[in-house]
């Protein structure tokens, strides 16, 4: 059932979001701001050349799987392959007269890895499956965890903390594999070929467009600012994170569902499930982030060390910005669902120019807190725009009624209750 798999989806994100801050902490208190910033600048390199490797391939792969039913691995693979590699080429052709640094060579690897990975994992999200990827996720970051106690005693450099991603990406990469392998049989298919480059063109502009302001806000910061500034910065934002996987963990079977109701014709079930997403997101990070919000000057030091206190503001800037994440991210995915993306292109270019011209003028000036408001006003400009064309093309109203229903208070009682129960009774056989 849809709830029971919402509140495994949940169980798991907030285990492995566990997992992701006990190794924030720790590696912000044995490595420091200046290696979290050196190796922050040399992901946003990545970020820049990998940008292009994606090209809406993923969200193709989620859409097809939903409405098939089943994984197509070697036809989203022969596409998308060969873009990770050319990517892993042009970062190699750029540094050929210097010597590539270790820590950025050890990165390539953690990309092509991750990237790889990330391709097969998402066929359980189109399959609406949640343990498989939820398992091997909660693994890898176990084995990051230990590698950050042991790299950061041995090798507090930034190969070091480079090298506690490779823990996580090998294994992501190599459970990945063994659990798609019943895939691997079918070969690529000239249709369906088709089929992914047709859904995903509109994408080929919007999602590199994401990439591109995200690593360039890190590369301003690098360059008015210091690895200093960018590591603290970076530590604020994995603390945001935290929020962000939790609230994109309730969304997860969201876009599989959507899709399938939109192949059905039944934009009344939509309007429901975008309703109901909605009101539960903002029941659940609305008191979350007012408590957050008090307490982060004591919480944030407290977590990461006192050389990383500048990054309060950051963080609490972020906690304004999930509450608008919340309310937009239930209609950007019926946006997607519902084959409208290509009327985000122009959204897309517009809050790419304008956030990273309004980033130009701020970070010389606010440093971290400059990068934070630009990403939170482009969420802003970004998700207001992108409902109307949402609400023009097929008649979606915003949140017809901000209380919650009979049905609705039940079902968030039983996800609270269900998740309590998973979490701190773990001798219980099953999620009820």
């Amino acid at each position: 059932m849809m709830g029971t798999k919402v509140i495994i989806q949940l169980a798991a994100s907030v285990l492995i979001s566990g997992l992701s801050f006990l190794t924030l902490a720790l590696s912000a208190r044995l490595f420091g701001p200046e290696i979290f910033g050196q190796v922050a600048y040399l992901t946003g390199i990545l970020g820049l050349a990998f940008a292009f490797t994606d090209l809406g391939l993923s969200r193709a792969h989620v859409h097809l799987t939903a409405v098939r039913g089943r994984p197509e691995i070697a036809t989203f693979l022969s596409l998308k392959l060969p873009l990770l590699l050319m990517a892993a080429m042009a970062v190699l052709v750029v540094f050929r007269r210097q010597e590539l640094p270790s820590a950025l060579a050890i990165l390539i690897i953690v990309e092509i890895f991750s990237r790889l990975a990330d391709s097969l994992l998402i066929s359980f999200e189109g399959k609406e499956q949640a343990w498989p990827q939820n398992l091997l996720k909660i693994g890898a970051k176990s084995l990051r965890l230990v590698a950050v106690l042991f790299l950061g005693w041995k090798m507090t450099d930034s190969l070091g903390y480079s090298l506690t991603f490779m823990a996580e990406a090998a294994v992501l990469f190599s459970g990945s594999v063994i659990l798609g392998r019943n895939w691997f049989r079918y070969r690529p298919s000239r249709e369906l070929i088709q089929k992914y480059i047709r859904y995903s063109l509109p994408f080929a502009v919007i999602i590199p467009l994401s990439y591109i302001q995200d690593s360039g806000l890190t590369l301003l910061l690098q360059h008015y600012q210091g690895a200093v500034i960018l590591g603290i910065y970076t530590a604020g934002f994995g603390l945001f994170g935290f929020l962000k996987t939790l609230s994109s963990s309730l969304m997860i079977f969201f876009f599989p569902r959507i899709s399938r109701l939109f192949q059905e014709n039944n934009l009344e079930k939509i309007q429901i499930y975008s309703d109901m997403a909605v009101k539960i997101l903002l029941w659940i990070l609305v008191p979350l982030v007012v408590l957050l919000m008090i307490l982060s000057r004591w919480l944030v030091p407290a977590i990461l060390g006192t050389d990383f206190i500048a990054a309060v503001p950051i963080f609490q800037i972020y906690l304004l910005g999930i509450l608008i994440l919340a309310v937009f991210t239930p209609y950007d995915h019926v946006m997607f669902a519902t084959n409208n993306q290509g009327n985000l292109v122009k959204v897309n270019i517009f809050t790419t120019v304008f956030g990273l011209g309004l980033a130009w003028w701020l970070i010389p000036v606010l440093g971290g807190k400059g990068a934070a408001w630009v990403s939170v006003i482009s969420w802003l400009i970004g998700g207001c725009w992108q409902f109307l064309i949402l609400k023009q093309k097929i008649g979606i109203k915003f949140l017809r009624n901000w209380r919650l229903s009979k049905v609705e208070v039940k079902y968030l009682y039983g996800l609270i209750y269900s998740f309590s129960q998973a979490v701190f009774r773990p001798g219980r056989k099953k999620i009820s």
